[in-house]
């Protein structure tokens, strides 16, 4: 769940850590170079001229070119990789966007906008002005981003903070997001996952002292350039990725941690990645840490990933894990062909099919080189994700329609509907996480269900037949352990009012909740900020349901969307999650989340047909909950 009112913290995208990896892996293979073309047209869709282009490739690091007087733009040689591509004209308007370069292309279009300036001011904990710190990575919005010191060189120019420690942004998207990684030799990278574009307003960034790491690279006694220190830190539910440092010519490095616990090695392609060193930073500030890194000579493994047909599978993931903890993954190459590197005799590779395969057998391979530097896998070969699908009949095996289906075990959920006659169908786009996957079927209006489990590595083409049986529902208020208990103050009382500025794809008035009266009313509070996959997934719930109790007159639904967030902002959110539930944006004094309590989101509330809270804790038993208030009369 995310943080609000305070910084709200969202992950640093493991593309980081992708792009590290891919140069890691792609450096040492010899790949199909591929041309990439396009053209830069001006907001009016007029082709520009006097504009420059940049590509950022994860193997090849950064280019530049210029447009021709039609605004044509070419590069050459250029292996799979992940690409950005980024334009600007002579008045600072930008355009850009990102993908996997997987072949030619020669239809690729940059549309420039009518960028707005957005003002940032970086001070130090006493709120005095920092001078000279600088922007290393710029995400605008979620459509491409900006390695912002790496381009510097090319033509960019460095973005960084004056003597009133302001850094002027040109070129900003009005009206939609940036993101900002903030650097300072004396401070902590700072990540600001959320920055608004405003032209009449400026945004404080606070850079925090943190805690000097630093130490030396090595092979053999030798200095290693250009390693890289890469920090993990340690959550509650994943690892965190931090930008990482590289080292100089003489194998040196430096980098400041926030307060916190963190995992640390070094990666360099010509050699396996070192044992991880397991650190604690227990204060704002102390005493600077040294962590020195030893490179060991690699033992080889190779192999080849096929599809079933005997043609290569390009892109599978190929992890490897250590006995001694060391991680890393690689990715095949256009000939189905994957290298590792490994420190230890014994490992565990994994396969990990491009989006719509699974592998043919289990697909993790104990390895044991013993006396052997160097072995070669088998081929291991993939084929397309089984369909789950079939039919949900109530216990007299008559069809019944309004089924909610939902996976179980997966760590994100997966959910779909049954059609008018109980039929249903589940797709998977990835490998599932977990081996069998469990299912739930549950029926929106009466008491009944089925749990089921589909072994995908041995999934026939036989359709299910599920029958659902009744149970008895849960009604504690609290099941979950990781449930929010902040709000069990409001529990079993009126629900505080929905004070909203704005509404989308509501028609009603402002008191929204009083016009639901005698009516089961499920709320999210939720940020289309919040990219998390978690934040995503109640999203998703949420629509399912909404699809699901079409038509049902006592059961309805709203959303809370922050009110930090402008109309426009809300509205492509709205647009690219294909959002058809009523929002609202709260007010910008936040008084609708301050009265529900709402510091954690995405957050579920369930109030009654009386206007009454009675519920909080929702994960995994939704369907149940607004069935319970269906029939209670409290």
């Amino acid at each position: 769940m995310i943080k609000i009112f305070q910084f709200r913290q969202i992950f640093i995208k493991s593309k980081i850590l992708l792009i590290i990896i891919l140069f890691h892996y792609f450096f040492c293979s010899v790949l199909d170079a591929y041309e990439i073309k396009g053209i830069v047209c001006q907001p009016d869709n007029k082709p520009c001229s006097n504009t420059l282009v940049w590509l950022v490739h994860s193997i090849q690091g950064v280019a530049k070119t210029e447009v021709n007087k039609d605004g044509q733009f070419v590069f050459s040689n250029y292996p799979l990789g992940e690409v950005t591509i980024i334009a600007r004209d002579n008045n600072k308007n930008l355009g850009g966007c990102s993908f996997i370069l997987m072949q030619d292309e020669s239809q690729v279009v940059i549309n420039l906008y009518n960028g707005v300036q957005q003002k940032l001011r970086v001070l130090n904990p006493n709120l005095i002005p920092i001078s000279g710190a600088y922007i290393r990575r710029l995400w605008i919005g979620d459509k491409f981003w900006i390695p912002s010191e790496d381009v510097a060189e090319l033509g960019y120019g460095w973005l960084r903070s004056d003597d009133n420690g302001e850094i002027v942004l040109a070129g900003m998207p009005p009206g939609g997001f940036i993101r900002v990684l903030i650097s300072h030799v004396e401070f902590t990278d700072t990540y600001m996952p959320f920055i608004p574009v405003s032209e009449k307003k400026s945004m404080d960034i606070i850079l925090k002292k943190g805690t000097l790491v630093r130490g030396r690279v090595v092979k053999e006694g030798k200095s290693i350039k250009d390693a890289f220190i890469v920090a993990l830190q340690k959550g509650a539910n994943r690892e965190r990725l931090i930008l990482p440092a590289k080292t100089d010519t003489e194998g040196l490095y430096r980098l400041r941690l926030d307060k916190g616990e963190y995992r640390v090695f070094a990666t360099h392609p010509d050699f396996p990645n070192t044992l991880p060193k397991d650190i604690s930073i227990l204060a704002e500030e102390q005493e600077e840490i040294v962590l020195d890194f030893v490179f060991e000579n690699p033992l080889h493994i190779q192999g080849l990933v096929q599809l079933i047909d005997g043609e290569p599978c390009k892109l599978a993931k190929v992890a490897i894990k250590e006995e001694n903890g060391v991680e890393d993954f690689v990715f095949t190459n256009e000939k189905g062909e994957y290298f590792l590197k490994s420190s230890s005799k014994k490992v565990k590779i994994k396969i990990i099919p491009p989006p719509g395969y699974i592998t043919e057998n289990l697909p993790e391979i104990p390895i044991d080189f013993q006396n052997e530097d160097k072995i070669s896998v088998p081929p291991i070969r993939v084929k397309k994700l089984p369909e789950i699908f079939g039919k949900v009949v109530f216990s007299d095996e008559k069809e019944c329609d309004k089924v909610f289906i939902r996976t179980k075990n997966l760590q994100f959920p997966f959910y779909t509907l049954t059609d008018n006659e109980g039929k249903f169908q589940v797709l998977f786009n990835m490998v599932p996480d977990v081996n069998p996957v469990e299912f739930v079927a549950e029926h929106a209006l009466r008491f009944v269900k089925n749990e089921f489990s589909v072994d995908v590595y041995n999934k026939n083409n036989e359709p299910l037949n599920i029958v659902l049986n009744s149970y008895e529902p849960n009604q504690e208020k609290f099941v979950n352990e990781d449930a929010n208990t902040k709000l069990s103050h409001l529990l079993d009382i009126a629900a505080p009012k929905i004070q909203c500025r704005s509404w989308f794809n509501y028609k009603g008035g402002k008191d929204a909740l009083q016009e639901m009266e005698g009516k089961v009313v499920l709320i999210l509070f939720w940020g289309g900020f919040d990219t998390t996959l978690r934040g995503k997934m109640y999203v998703e719930e949420m629509r399912a349901l909404f699809d699901l109790y079409k038509g049902i007159s006592d059961v309805a639904f709203l959303s809370i969307h922050d009110g930090a967030s402008n109309e426009d902002e809300v509205e492509n959110y709205i647009k690219e999650f294909s959002i058809t539930f009523p929002v609202g944006i709260d007010t910008e004094q936040a008084n609708t989340f301050n009265d529900y309590s709402i510091d954690l989101i995405p957050q579920f509330v369930l109030i009654d047909k009386r206007g009454v809270l009675r519920y909080t804790d929702l994960e995994n038993r939704t369907v149940e909950l607004i069935k319970v208030l269906r029939r209670t009369t409290f």
